[in-house]
């Protein structure tokens, strides 16, 4: 147990150094150029993710799944090439289409270029490189070079993107650059695992005999990754169709600040999918009661960063505070994302992706009417109070059919209640932002009445962790 923790702490540390440089990059960004250019560069980047979706086939979630249990008795080294090589044919399939159609596809962007789709397809090639590296660094525990690798990525894509402005301010020339130097770092990595892999002697083959069930795996997981970046970049074509191109540059700038949820998210994630994987039989009691610390963690994280605010828009620049209002609803969806890490995991244990896939279509198709519907009436704040709703149903749905499968809630009354609380703290942050003495105090009664609530898992974690020590004495 408290050689779980210590991993966790390391993969924390690793998350918030990627929110720092994103927090960094996001200061630079909006200080270097205006809300339209920010808005294109994130429209764009949203439109990669998809394409990098589309071109995985959900072959990555399955190579997380089975590299464990490779198929066939493959060695891990042959499972990760012929990952390699199916997505690099799918990818190659997508690019002939979007070549076929890129009249249509540069329409979407407002381009004319052709330079503009070698940029695009260039940077997914990146993007798909740069995940198979980090699942490769995640599932081998290297915390060391997933640090290293997570943070070559995000200063490339991010920061250095700003030395483009040196030599143009056109939108496509910047890009292209960012796009290029961001392949060079993809390859460097492709060669470190290369050479982790010298001492496997087991050789590529081109069959995939006893793969049905890691491919039946991966087509079900497909849909859901793909919805999951459709939802993004739908969400942001809407805003640029109702509202401005300026409106997706303001969106998605204070949505980089979230990304302080993330962290845990993001870090806890990386801990817990190979933990659940290999323990959920035998460690079920510490597995109820981590689900009790995160919904601390998460509610915490939440109230410092909104109590923090100030702080975020004094980073941005003065221009984003018109926008304040609805920092507590974006941050709300990423609160419930990762306190649903806890509890929605029976349904991957069981292998039920079609389950993932039903409720994930009812939170996009949720989020995307309740969008277009909100975004014209009230704007850029009818598109946060939509995102908080969809994520709240997400929750629900996603913990129903988890539970079913894995238990891993204790009282399923204190959970619910407890989430109750936390959805409160946007609704109370949108009416009394101005008043922070009054914020702070509402804030810390909520947190001390979730407190409160978990009061008897947390206590059986302490104790689980004070026994281990003395136990390693």
């Amino acid at each position: 147990m408290d050689k779980s923790f210590k991993r966790i702490k390391k993969y924390f540390g690793v998350s918030i150094l990627n929110a720092m440089i994103g927090v960094i990059a996001s200061a630079v960004l909006t200080r270097s150029f205006e809300k339209d250019v920010y808005g294109k560069i994130s429209y764009f980047s949203s439109a990669v993710t998809v394409m990098f979706s589309l071109s995985c086939m959900g072959m990555d979630s399955a190579f997380m799944r089975f590299y464990y249990i490779p198929p066939n008795k493959d060695s891990k080294k042959v499972l990760f090439e012929k990952n390699i090589f199916v997505v690099s044919i799918f990818f190659c399939v997508y690019s002939t289409i979007l070549f076929i159609f890129r009249t249509s596809f540069l329409n979407l962007f407002d381009e004319t270029s052709l330079v503009f789709i070698f940029a695009f397809l260039l940077s997914t090639l990146s993007q798909i490189i740069f995940r198979y590296a980090n699942l490769y660094f995640r599932m081998e525990e290297k915390i060391n070079y997933y640090a290293l690798q997570n943070l070559s990525s995000q200063i490339c894509s991010k920061i250095l993107i700003v030395l483009g402005v040196i030599i143009s301010r056109d939108f496509v020339v910047i890009i292209s650059l960012n796009s290029m130097l961001v392949f060079v770092v993809a390859i460097f990595w492709i060669y470190k695992i290369k050479t982790n892999f010298k001492q496997v002697k087991n050789k590529f083959t081109w069959t995939l005999k006893g793969y049905g069930d890691y491919i039946k795996y991966a087509f079900i997981a497909f849909p859901n990754d793909l919805i999951f970046y459709m939802n993004t970049y739908i969400s942001q074509y809407i805003i640029k169709k109702n509202l401005s191109i300026e409106m997706v540059g303001a969106y998605s700038a204070l949505s980089i600040f979230i990304s302080a949820i993330a962290v845990f998210k993001l870090g806890f994630n990386n801990f817990w999918n190979p933990f659940m994987y290999k323990n959920y039989k035998t460690r079920q009691k510490t597995i109820v009661n981590c689900h009790s610390f995160v919904i601390l963690v998460a509610t915490f994280a939440e109230i410092t960063i909104l109590v923090c605010s100030d702080l975020i828009f004094m980073v941005l620049g003065e221009s984003y505070r018109t926008n304040q209002e609805i920092l507590g609803f974006l941050i709300l969806g990423q609160t419930l994302l990762l306190i649903q890490e806890t509890t929605a995991y029976g349904t991957l244990l069981a292998m039920k992706n079609n389950i993932n896939l039903y409720y994930n279509l009812i939170y996009v198709s949720c989020r995307i009417i309740l969008c277009m519907l909100l975004s014209k009436k009230y704007g850029i704040l009818g598109v946060a109070i939509a995102d908080a709703v969809s994520s709240l149903l997400l929750f629900i749905i996603s913990t129903f059919f988890g539970q079913h499968y894995y238990k891993s809630i204790d009282n399923i009354r204190i959970t619910m209640l407890s989430i109750v609380w936390i959805c409160l703290i946007p609704v109370i942050y949108y009416f009394l932002n101005n008043s922070k003495l009054i914020l702070i105090a509402i804030y810390g009664l909520i947190l001390l009445i979730i407190l409160f609530l978990n009061r008897k898992s947390l206590e059986e974690l302490i104790y689980d962790i004070n026994i281990k020590k003395k136990s390693n004495v």
